[in-house]
């Protein structure tokens, strides 16, 4: 199965009153081996690919919320990035543990996966393929 998300979409939509938006402090300390910043512990493989340009990254605004989507697995639901990646590396350099974070609902995550007319638009992110 393959997933996107318009992450413009997405945070057009959360910055209307829905009651499904949560916005909380995001624990970002499990993230330096998605962001390249910690080697994949022995006897694991990194599934998890971000490419990231340091440069662009370390001037992110660390005030931009992360979007994160809530997905189901076998296991239960698990938080999914689809926007803020940048942000999550500048902060880690930085030794920071968390950032604002914009926790999308069922509803609004459902709007944001079916609705970007522009597949090549920057915004058009967050691949996640479940085999």
């Amino acid at each position: 199965m393959d997933t996107r998300w318009c992450a413009t979409y997405a945070r057009q939509l959360a910055a209307g009153n829905r009651d499904d938006i949560r916005r909380v402090e995001g624990d970002i300390t499990g993230m330096d081996t998605h962001v390249g910043l910690a080697p994949t512990s022995p006897g694991r493989i990194r599934i998890t690919i971000i490419d990231i340009d340091p440069d662009t990254a370390l001037r992110a605004d660390l005030s931009v919320p992360v979007l994160v989507v809530e997905v189901g697995t076998p296991n239960g639901p698990s938080p999914v990035v689809i926007d803020g990646w940048d942000q999550i590396y500048r902060a880690r350099c930085e030794g920071r543990q968390t950032l604002p974070t914009i926790a999308l609902g069922p509803e609004t995550e459902l709007q944001c996966r079916v609705h970007c007319p522009q597949r090549e638009h920057r915004a058009w992110r967050g691949l996640l393929r479940f085999h």
